[in-house]
């Protein structure tokens, strides 16, 4: 009670059925808890994935490390390295020309950083299928 966000009861009923352990899964439920997740269930299913009712599935194994421990906006950058570095020396100052442009919903640069990542992709034998559904997270 009285903590700023978490006090309205739609989301201690939330955080009831969560049971969360980690800090993470607050942040979590505070990403989760607006009205575009809400009304998509998403709730729903990161509270049944968490209790095991529903199997937790990543687009490609080198995204599990990546999912696993890193929350929403994180994983923008996170996602393009740990993908892409290695693969293709894509650098976390690289992805995070993505977020930005991203957040600033540039078409152009998001669809120039498309071509980057499926470039990468296709240099390890990554469909571009795969590629594009990375892509899309």
């Amino acid at each position: 009670m009285a903590v700023f966000q978490l006090e309205s009861s739609g989301m201690r009923d939330l955080i009831k059925r969560l049971k969360p352990t980690k800090f993470e899964e607050i942040t979590a439920l505070l990403a989760l808890y607006r009205p575009g997740p809400l009304d998509s269930g998403m709730d729903d299913q990161f509270v049944d994935r968490k209790h095991g009712k529903v199997p937790v599935t990543y687009p490609h194994e080198l995204l599990e490390p990546v999912f696993k421990a890193n929350l929403w906006s994180n994983r923008i950058p996170r996602t393009g390295y740990a993908n892409c570095a290695g693969h293709g020396n894509y650098s976390l100052g690289e992805a995070d020309i993505l977020r930005r442009a991203m957040g600033k919903k540039d078409v152009a640069e998001m669809e120039k950083q498309r071509e980057i990542y499926w470039d990468l992709y296709d240099k390890k034998d990554i469909k571009k299928v795969t590629a594009e559904r990375i892509y899309l997270i």
